[in-house]
Order: structure tokens, then C-alpha cells, then sequence
């Protein structure tokens, strides 16, 4: 079974931070989900298709890295995913 890393957030913007956990969790797990998460409550500074576009252009050379939105429950889009 492949070890798999969850890293939710807004990412609104992705920060230098965010980038250094999320490569040093690609060398601990098989594959790694960068997950956007569309929060209605704050006044966002990029739209959520503004932060997935962003993220997946600074990860496109990680194989084991993807990027996905989602805008419900993150224990229901972990189940989804296969993420224990």
C-alpha cells in the first residue's frame, strides 16, 4: 500500500512555507494531495482556481505531488482519496 500525505489549506496565497512542508512531505510519502480548500468565511485575495493553477505550476515537475480543490468535509474527501 502506498504511503499517502494530505496538506489542506486556503493557500490564498501559497507562501514560501507552504512549499517547504509540502516538498519535505514528498520525500516522506509515495504521493502527496495539495488540497485547496475554498473557505466562503475569509475575503480570499486569489479565487480558488487562481490557487490550484498557482500551486500546480510550482509542483508540475514532482511526479508524486497533485493538486485538487474541494469545498466540503476534508474527512470526506480523505475517504475518497484513500487517505488514512
Amino acid at each position: 500500500m502506498k504511503k499517502m500525505a494530505l496538506c489542506p489549506g486556503s493557500f490564498d496565497p501559497l507562501t514560501l512555507g507552504h512549499y517547504d512542508i509540502i516538498l519535505r512531505a514528498a520525500a516522506m510519502f509515495d504521493e502527496v494531495i495539495v488540497l485547496v480548500i475554498k473557505n466562503t468565511v475569509k475575503n480570499a485575495f486569489l479565487s480558488p482556481v487562481q490557487r490550484v493553477a498557482f500551486a500546480e505550476k510550482c509542483f508540475e515537475q514532482y511526479s508524486n505531488i497533485r493538486v485538487d480543490m474541494h469545498d466540503g468535509l476534508l474527512c470526506e474527501y480523505a475517504k475518497e482519496q484513500g487517505v488514512t
